[in-house]
């Protein structure tokens, strides 16, 4: 990853840090046009930035969406009814 950030081919103005060309050494300006550019990069930082495949997003969501539905199914109410006992959900039909 260094190699694509460490070399002499930096300086020229066309050189970008990604093959998407999203990522770049903004060319000389004013503050304003660093500025614009650093607005102009996307919110969520993509896999390439740090020179990884989109895959390894794609595998990170799914460990988000597995910790987020373990997280829901752990704070659910326990269902215990014991002979003739009424659920949760019998409880708040009868109030």
């Amino acid at each position: 990853m260094l190699k694509n950030i460490l070399n002499t081919n930096i300086l020229e103005d066309d050189y970008k840090f990604s093959s998407s060309g999203t990522y770049y050494a903004p060319p000389e300006g004013n503050r304003q046009s660093y500025i614009d550019y650093i607005e102009s990069l996307p919110l969520n930082d993509e896999p390439e930035v740090f020179g990884m495949h989109q895959n390894t997003n794609i595998n990170f969501q799914l460990q988000e969406s597995d910790r987020i539905v373990t997280t829901i199914l752990n704070i659910q109410p326990r269902m215990s009814t014991a002979a003739g006992g009424k659920s949760p959900d019998e409880l708040i039909i009868e109030k």
